[in-house]
């Protein structure tokens, strides 16, 4: 036979003769089978031999975390090994005896707290190398204690000399039960304890009682683990008992029939009842009939496995007879092999706060409504007025043509009254506009906003070389949008770069945009009058008008630009120009978001990419 590089167990038998002087027993269970013995080998050449750990420290180790060991053989070879290093019989009884030499737990945490992280001779014999073994024994054994003390251990130690301690626990493992799964390995085929056995029983008698007496000692150390962890389980159980008791919502333990085993005082004044009422009643019993089907299906599937646990809202009958809605999150216990025990839940009364998203939700549907009426209302009244405007306009103007020029008083009250039906058909325009970005279809296309912007400059050529206004864009790509919506925004930001203008200034407006990945930002720079601070959300409100003065208007301008914006699912926002001016951006998601077949949305990426 051959182990796992080819080798036979001859060749392997020889090797360990040679590092060891002897072929220890460990090995001799493995002799028939090549691989298995050449693998323990490698094992223990690799995390014992040449673990670059201190040897003291290292066997010192070995022979402590022996005691949990059922079978005596490590325990005694390692206590042994310790004797050629340095450390007299007195020492290692006092090392293997209970506690003996190491520190408990606290004292460990302090030791290892102060000490320096990334300590080189921390191994080195003293308090913080006994500390470091009572942490690698929890860390070992997973205890309680090991949650506090690992991590401790793991600052104080080099990454290196970790890696070696956590290589060196996993082959005390393997031995550990390599050991007990053959209990006829004896002591006296070993030469190393042997030469060293005889002297340390004549130094110290008491570790041969100690080794004479290992089974019962370990059975007595079992049944103090156990002890410990039964005092362990009792803390957590008196640690849930108080939380279960005053918890401020319901809690309850119910069985896998839906009787209620365990039910906290929360729970009682929730429904109503005593827990001796509870305790013969039934979650079915007390849940409303349309909600029933789903409990019951929900819970079914927990036994089963199907899911792990489930929240709901359902309804629960007080003992007044009236319904009250309460929020059940449960999760169902089960026993370590896996069977079912017990469902575990939690129960809060939501009546009031459902009922107040409920009026909260008609609230808003209602001013949704409202909104829409009003909407409608204005778009009606405004599309009303257009005509009778037309007309009171068209004959202003045939007045102000018509009236002899020794009336100036009749051509002046004239002239008011036809710039009178511009502005008032100029409102109302702005308001058929606002209702349009309100209630208009939003369809989406691809839109080449540099050609919108040459197509809105051409079109306004003549009223921005009046104002003398300089216009400069950047490359501005492409977005998804309503095109018609979108012109609007670019042109009412336009107008107002244009409008208001610092006396005795040119006009200049910049347009740039920045491209990321799910979106695009768009700013309009302008040479303007600015926005104060305090007005920065104010001014998108309807008919706001910050600088009234300076320019005639309506207010409504930014409100549309704002309301369009919003229902693209975007945003728009003022910023302070470096050297006076407004920056307004303008957030856009750069590809649709609704109403887009994943294929739309495919397309729409490569057409932005392609864009870029």
């Amino acid at each position: 036979m051959v182990g796992i590089a080819g080798r036979s167990i001859d060749q392997i038998r020889a090797e360990i003769e040679d590092r060891f002087g002897f072929f220890p027993p460990f090995f001799t269970p493995a002799l028939d089978r090549a691989a298995t013995l050449d693998n323990l080998w490698q094992q223990t050449l690799r995390s014992y031999i040449d673990n670059t750990l201190p040897s003291l420290w290292l066997e010192q180790l070995f022979a402590v975390l022996s005691r949990y060991c059922d079978v005596p053989y490590c325990l005694v070879c390692h206590s042994c090994a310790l004797r050629p290093l340095g450390m007299d019989a007195t020492a290692i009884l006092r090392l293997l005896d209970g506690p003996g030499g190491l520190p408990d737990p606290e004292e460990a945490a302090t030791v290892l707290t102060a000490a320096p992280a990334d300590l080189a001779g921390w191994a080195q014999p003293g308090p913080v190398a006994d500390a470091a073994m009572r942490a690698t024994v929890s860390l070992f054994l997973r205890d309680g204690d090991r949650d506090t003390l690992a991590p401790l251990l793991r600052r104080v130690v080099p990454a290196a000399d970790m890696d070696q301690l956590v290589m060196f626990l996993g082959y005390v493992t393997t031995c550990l039960e390599w050991v007990e799964a053959h209990p006829e390995l004896s002591v006296e085929a070993d030469l190393r304890a042997m030469t060293h056995l005889g002297p340390l029983l004549a130094e110290q008698p008491a570790l041969g009682r100690f080794f004479a007496d290992y089974t019962r000692r370990r059975r007595t150390a079992m049944a103090g683990r156990e002890a410990v962890l039964a005092e362990r389980v009792a803390q957590a159980d008196r640690r849930f008992t108080l939380a279960f008791d005053h918890a401020p919502i319901g809690m309850a333990l119910v069985g896998l029939g839906g009787t209620f085993l365990r039910v906290n005082e929360s729970l009682c004044r929730m429904l109503g009842r005593s827990a001796d009422i509870l305790a013969v009643t039934t979650f079915a019993e007390l849940t409303h009939p349309d909600d029933l089907p789903d409990s019951l299906r929900c819970f079914s599937q927990m036994i089963v496995g199907d899911i792990g646990a489930y929240q709901a809202d359902k309804r629960y009958r007080h003992a007044d007879g009236g319904w009250i809605t309460v929020q059940i999150s449960a999760a169902l216990l089960r026993a370590g092999d896996g069977s079912p025990l017990q469902f575990v839940t939690l129960i809060e009364d939501v009546s009031e706060s459902r009922a107040q998203a409920a009026r909260l939700e008609a609230a808003n549907a209602e001013l949704q409504r409202s909104n829409r009426d009003l909407e409608q209302f204005a778009a009606m009244a405004a599309h009303e007025l257009k005509g009778p405007l037309a007309v009171v306009a068209g004959l202003a103007d045939f007045l102000v043509d018509d009236i002899p020029d020794d009336a100036p008083e009749c051509r002046h009250t004239a002239t008011r009254i036809a710039a009178a039906a511009t502005r008032m058909t100029t409102f109302v325009d702005d308001l058929l506009a606002y209702a349009r970005a309100g209630t208009e279809e939003l369809r989406v296309q691809w839109v080449d906003v540099d050609a919108m912007l040459r197509e809105i400059l051409a079109e306004m050529g003549p009223h921005l070389q009046a104002g003398h206004t300089r216009v400069r864009l950047g490359h501005l790509g492409g977005v998804w949008a309503h095109p018609t919506h979108l012109r609007q925004v670019f042109v009412n930001l336009i107008s107002n770069a244009v409008k208001y203008t610092a006396p005795g200034s040119r006009p200049t407006v910049e347009i740039t945009v920045v491209e990321y990945d799910d979106d695009v930002v768009y700013t309009i720079a302008d040479s303007g009058l600015g926005v104060p601070a305090d007005a920065r959300e104010t001014i998108f409100d309807m008919f706001h008008r910050e600088h009234r003065h300076a320019a005639a208007g309506t207010g409504v301008g930014l409100a549309i630009c704002h309301r369009i914006i919003e229902r693209h699912g975007g945003r728009i926002w003022v910023e302070a120009r470096p050297g006076g001016g407004s920056l307004f951006r303008i957030r856009l998601p750069r590809y649709p978001t609704t109403g887009a077949t994943p294929r739309g949305r495919v397309a729409a990426r490569a057409r932005g990419a392609a864009d870029r």
